[in-house]
């Protein structure tokens, strides 16, 4: 559907949806970071931006008036593919302009501002807009489909304790253990449970509320483990542990 958003900056949440999004005006500067790695760009209108399903991270973006489609890929037997998934991480570490997905993306909006999302040329439209999408991300590349050996986690490990307060991207987690991202991202989930970044934020808390116990503040805390704003930390802090920052630091003192 059609929609103005305000400008944003915060986290990317994930969902079980292939999420296609096309500008049609505003835009301006564009930040993303997820598993499929990083974008600092300028969303222009005609441009797409695509996050594949479960795909978490963090990012930012001016005010822009797009046409948003989520779909659900289980329906869809292209999507259901392990190659198809490859190729759509892969297309998700740029923005793209494609006359064919923006043309379709628009009679899609039509269509369902008619019909709804039930007429078979809206599901015909929808596997083709995934089918495009997935295209963008070129051919998939050979990737290994053996775990991360111990030796190699530990040293992801150790990069990741060193680098909890301050910037450290899926690219150079992937780089450190010679992997491609899309490759390297299933293999550490594979390993850990997780996706690199989930684990990343997860060490980065845990690293945080290590320092409140100690009796730091909140804001060195969130300082010590990259968080600039003390707010986001805040949001996240409490989703991790279910408390704030302060509460925490009160409990952990009464102990």
């Amino acid at each position: 559907m059609q929609s103005r958003f305000a400008a944003y900056e915060g986290e990317v949440y994930g969902t079980p949806f292939l999420r296609v999004g096309l500008l049609v005006s505003g835009g301006g500067r564009y930040r993303q970071t997820t598993d499929a790695g990083r974008i600092e760009s300028v969303w222009r209108p005609g441009e797409l931006v695509i996050i594949p399903p479960h795909m978490r991270g963090e990012g930012s973006c001016a005010a822009v008036e797009m046409i948003g489609f989520g779909i659900d890929l289980d329906k869809c037997a292209f999507g259901r593919t392990a190659e198809s998934r490859i190729r759509l991480e892969a297309a998700a570490d740029r923005l793209h302009r494609d006359e064919v997905i923006a043309s379709v993306l628009v009679a899609l909006r039509h269509t369902a501002g008619l019909h709804g999302c039930s007429s078979l040329f809206f599901e015909h439209g929808a596997q083709l807009v995934a089918e495009r999408t997935a295209a963008l991300g070129g051919e998939p590349v050979a990737r290994r489909h053996c775990r991360l050996d111990d030796m190699k986690l530990a040293r992801l490990r150790e990069l990741i304790e060193a680098r909890l307060g301050g910037d450290l991207s899926v690219a150079e987690m992937a780089a450190a253990t010679n992997y491609e991202i899309s490759g390297f991202s299933r293999a550490f989930k594979l390993a850990t449970g997780v996706t690199p970044y989930a684990y990343l934020t997860r060490r980065r808390l845990e690293r945080a509320a290590e320092h409140l116990r100690a009796g730091q503040s909140v804001t060195s805390a969130a300082s010590a483990v990259g968080y600039a704003n003390t707010g986001k930390f805040a949001a996240a802090f409490r989703r991790r542990f279910g408390v704030t920052p302060s509460q925490w630091r009160e409990l952990r003192g009464a102990c």
